[in-house]
């Protein structure tokens, strides 16, 4: 399903930090999102914390996140290509510390050149707000720079999926602030080093 990007679109997104794409995902495509991201956190035991980089263990989720339509409209507004994966992360009720505040997704990631986060609800419906997608199958767009309360995402009724585009030459960091420290550091990267394709593939050129 192609989905058609205009200027009011990007001026929106410039101006504001982020943009909502009411039924960004087809039917389809939600049941697969939901088969695979519900079916990989039953396997994983459930939990915020067992919600992070999906793709990482599970055939279905890898091709859910790396879904290259929903990269290129990141790219289209944050007029960035190439891009990699950067994290995936679920969401669904309780939130850690470091997000219960207002805060800017590149202030808390480890990685360094975050180009857009793109939040999907997969579950429940809500009212008007600012971050959290309103219904099922639809998207939030968001710059990394752009400081928003994520308390919303935990404190709204369903289930979402972050994904977080990174520049090609994205640099690992560490962030002290950053709340999944522990898990992107089995990645072995060393601070100052370049993502690769191995550990961060493109998914979008």
């Amino acid at each position: 399903m192609k989905f058609l990007i205009e200027n009011q679109h990007r001026e929106y997104f410039n101006e504001y930090g982020l943009v909502e794409f009411e039924g960004l995902l087809s039917e389809r495509e939600l049941a697969e999102f939901q088969e695979a991201v519900n079916g990989e956190m039953t396997s994983r035991g459930g939990g915020f914390w067992k919600g992070h980089d999906l793709w990482r263990t599970s055939d279905r989720a890898r091709k859910a996140v790396f879904s290259w339509r929903l990269a290129e409209i990141a790219s289209q507004l944050s007029k960035e290509k190439p891009m990699r994966i950067a994290f995936d992360q679920f969401f669904s009720g309780a939130a850690p510390d470091a997000l219960k505040e207002p805060v800017a997704l590149e202030t808390i990631s480890s990685f360094q050149g975050l180009t857009s986060g793109l939040i999907i609800r997969l579950s429940g419906s809500c009212e008007e707000t600012t971050l959290v997608p309103k219904i099922a199958g639809s998207g939030v767009y968001f710059s990394p720079s752009a400081s928003f309360d994520m308390k919303e995402l935990f404190e709204a009724e369903g289930t979402f999926l972050l994904i977080a585009y990174v520049r090609a030459r994205g640099v690992f960091i560490v962030s002290p602030q950053d709340p999944f420290r522990s898990q992107v550091q089995t990645l072995k990267y060393t601070v100052g080093d370049r993502l690769d394709e191995k550990r961060n593939p493109t998914i979008y050129r």
